[in-house]
């Protein structure tokens, strides 16, 4: 039954994820264009850095 969850669990994290990058990469209507980072990329980045510290946190990075 936890095997279940957990796939469950992970189908949502990568629907997630694809929703979150599609709409990271739409272009924003009215979005100024400058400035040392897009918003695109922001998005990107903590989307990236969440990631990362989910990783490391449930121990797939950094060994046990």
């Amino acid at each position: 039954m936890a095997r279940l969850i957990l796939f469950l669990l992970a189908i949502c994290l990568i629907a997630a994820t694809v929703t979150m990058i599609a709409s990271a990469l739409r272009p924003v209507v009215g979005a100024s264009q400058g400035g040392p980072m897009s918003s695109q990329f922001r998005k990107i980045a903590y989307l990236a850095l969440f990631l990362l510290m989910m990783g490391l946190t449930t121990g797939l990075l950094g060994g046990l």
